[in-house]
């Protein structure tokens, strides 16, 4: 990730996945086991990028290539 976009496009994968995690939960979750599996590794994938995209942002939050929007 070398500037805000990456971040912002990580950040909007966790999101997404989060609201498919979301569905999961309200539809899914009590089929079967295998649900139940599927389900955290999305929500543990989703909080990865969150925290990835948060981190990334932090860190290179006084870089002043890092606001430049194209490469």
């Amino acid at each position: 990730m070398k500037n805000i976009k990456d971040d912002l496009i990580v950040f909007g994968m966790g999101v997404i996945g989060f609201v498919i995690t979301f569905i999961m939960l309200k539809f899914l979750y009590n089929i079967n086991q295998a649900f139940k599996i599927i389900t955290f590794v999305v929500a543990m994938l989703s909080s990865l990028f969150v925290i990835g995209a948060a981190h990334h942002f932090c860190k290179n939050f006084t870089n002043g290539d890092y606001w430049k929007w194209k490469d």
